[in-house]
Formats: C-alpha cells, sequence, structure tokens
C-alpha cells in the first residue's frame, strides 16, 4: 500500500456545520500530494441533506424553523441526516493512490477496539456493532482528489430525527419510527464512559501504529485563507442549500370561511419562478399583488411569508394563505 509521509489531524473548534462542511472542501481542494487530512468536528442542531436531495421533500422545514434546527446541503450524495454535539463527524483527504478507503475505516476500528468496541465494516457504507449501525459512510471523487466522510454515533439524541426528516415507507415498517431507532446505536450503549476526545485520541495512536508516519496536530484557523473564504460564502448561502435542487410543480388548495383558494407553482433551483392563483375572495386586487410577490423568491420560509405579509392582506388572511402553503412545502 501507499503510505503518507503525514497526517494533519484537524480538530475544529466550531460548533457550526457550515463552516466544518466548507473546510472539509477546502481540506478536499488543498490536501498535499504526500499526505493524509483527518478532520474531526461536531455541529449543533442542524440537518444535513445529500448533494441530490430535495429538503422540500427530506425535511420539516417548518419545524426545523421553529426549533432553530439549521439545514445544510453537503457536497457527497446520499441521505439525510440529523447532526447534534452527540455525533463525532471525521473526514479522511487525500489525492491519488494514498487514498485508501480500507485503510480509513482499519485505523478507525482499530482505534475503536482500544475502547471496547468491536465494530465491523458492513459493505453498505455503514459501521455497526452488535448488529446495529453507529456509522454512516459518504465518498467524494474529484479527479485526483477524494474525500471520505462519516459520522459516529456516541450519545445523539436520535428520536429528533423524526421531528425533522420525512421518513419515507421504504424506510419505515408500520411499527413507525421505531423501527429506525432499532437500527441504530449509540457508542455510550457499548462503552459507557466513550466521548469524542476518547475517540481521537485512539484513532491517532491506531494511525501512528498502523502507518508509521509523522502526524501534525492542527486547528482550522491554520488553514484560513482567502480561499476558504469562498467555500464559507457558499455554505452559507441559500442558494447552495436550497437552490441546487431538481425543478418541480406543486399544487395547494382550501376553502376557507373568506373563500377558496387554489395556488400553484413552478419552482426551479429553489426559486419559485411562476405562482398561479385563482379565489373567490372578494380582495381580488391583494390577490393578483400577491401572485406577483410569489415568484422570483426563494422557497424558504421566512422569504415566503415576508413576500405574503406585503400584500397588504389583513393577518388573519396572510397566516391560512402561509399555513397552507407551509403545510404542502415545509412540512
Amino acid at each position: 500500500m501507499h503510505r503518507p509521509e503525514r497526517v494533519r489531524f484537524v480538530v475544529s473548534n466550531t460548533l457550526d456545520t457550515c463552516v466544518n462542511l466548507a473546510y472539509e472542501e477546502h481540506f478536499m481542494n488543498t490536501v498535499a500530494e504526500d499526505e493524509w487530512i483527518v478532520f474531526w468536528w461536531q455541529s449543533e442542531n442542524s440537518v444535513v441533506i445529500g448533494r441530490n436531495q430535495n429538503p422540500y421533500q427530506e425535511c420539516n422545514l417548518e419545524k426545523m424553523k421553529a426549533n432553530g434546527v439549521k439545514l445544510v446541503r453537503r457536497l457527497s450524495g446520499g441521505g439525510s441526516v440529523y447532526h447534534d454535539t452527540g455525533n463525532l463527524n471525521f473526514a479522511f483527504i487525500a489525492k491519488g493512490e494514498l487514498y485508501d478507503i480500507e485503510m480509513h475505516f482499519k485505523v478507525l476500528l482499530a482505534g475503536l477496539s482500544e475502547l471496547g468496541i468491536e465494530g465491523v465494516f458492513t459493505g453498505r457504507n455503514d459501521l455497526c456493532v452488535n448488529g446495529r449501525k453507529f456509522s454512516g459512510n459518504a465518498f467524494i471523487h474529484d479527479d485526483e482528489k477524494h474525500l471520505h466522510h462519516g459520522t459516529l454515533l456516541i450519545d445523539s439524541d436520535v428520536t429528533r430525527i423524526a421531528n425533522y426528516l420525512n421518513v419515507g415507507h421504504d424506510k419505515l415498517d408500520t411499527k413507525g419510527f421505531d423501527s429506525v431507532k432499532s437500527r441504530v446505536i449509540n457508542l455510550v450503549e457499548v462503552a459507557p464512559d466513550i466521548s469524542a476526545d476518547r475517540i481521537m485520541d485512539a484513532v491517532e495512536k491506531a494511525i501512528k501504529d498502523i502507518l508509521s508516519c509523522e502526524i501534525a496536530a492542527c486547528g482550522i484557523a491554520d488553514f484560513e485563507s482567502s480561499s476558504s473564504r469562498v467555500y464559507l460564502d457558499k455554505y452559507y448561502s441559500d442558494l447552495w442549500n436550497y437552490g441546487d435542487t431538481p425543478s418541480f410543480s406543486c399544487e395547494m388548495k382550501h376553502r376557507f370561511d373568506w373563500g377558496g383558494l387554489h395556488i400553484s407553482m413552478d419552482i426551479q433551483e429553489g426559486v419559485i419562478c411562476r405562482t398561479a392563483i385563482t379565489t373567490d375572495a372578494l380582495e381580488a386586487e391583494a390577490f393578483s399583488k400577491l401572485e406577483d410577490k410569489l415568484q422570483n423568491v426563494m422557497l424558504i420560509p421566512d422569504a415566503v411569508h415576508e413576500s405574503i405579509k406585503s400584500t397588504g392582506l389583513g393577518s388573519d388572511r396572510v397566516q391560512d394563505i402561509y399555513t397552507l402553503i407551509s403545510k404542502r412545502l415545509f412540512a
């Protein structure tokens, strides 16, 4: 096998998911020919969606907004994941033949074994213990640049997944969310004294023992540059997190005590590009204005709500219309 001459062991000092995913991409595009970068990070409450996912189908955006849960799109494919500080996230980054997925899993599992956790790789991009999943993994390849990242469940509140993710029937049986909970496991159930620091220390030792190479400890501040700013701007942008979504159309209708309402919308790259409204409500001019206001608007809860309010409709009408749209698109 090809061994790196050094491993840069980077531990993030922020719980901001946008920052950490931005640095993953920054590292992938700046990693040297002779090194691995091993990046560790945790984040506060957030939902991370896959590169090609539609957040309006995958997530309950209204509930996320109410609970201060951030939506962030990652660069890799795969499904949506809920993050909290009970997760420890990792990334192995390298170029060319130094990128070795088998070795990544070997050092991870060797480190966990030192802590009394005998994990196995299932062949479905998962790591399991006692037949239950504690790590999901995804991969990015860009010519000679490669990134393998995943999450380790240490003590995560897995019940909150049901609050924010619209888990499809292909993933849930008739027993409901219990089927998901039964398939995953927090590592504290196996090793009660486990912690993020202990895992990172154990994996660092495994890398030294197995690869016999130099390890340089770093923080993300050591990599701040004008190019890193570009990635930060990207991951903070609604255009990346919401906009990079397949085009779709939707309709919604309801009869309120003030009249019937039918709304149809076309959405392209996360922006409402066409809205058509029919209604027998008395405020014809205001609803014509609403049709205009709901065009060229980012399809995110705050932007839609503000657009409806700007029509001059009464507060009861505004709330009814927003609720109708949010139930269809944000719930």
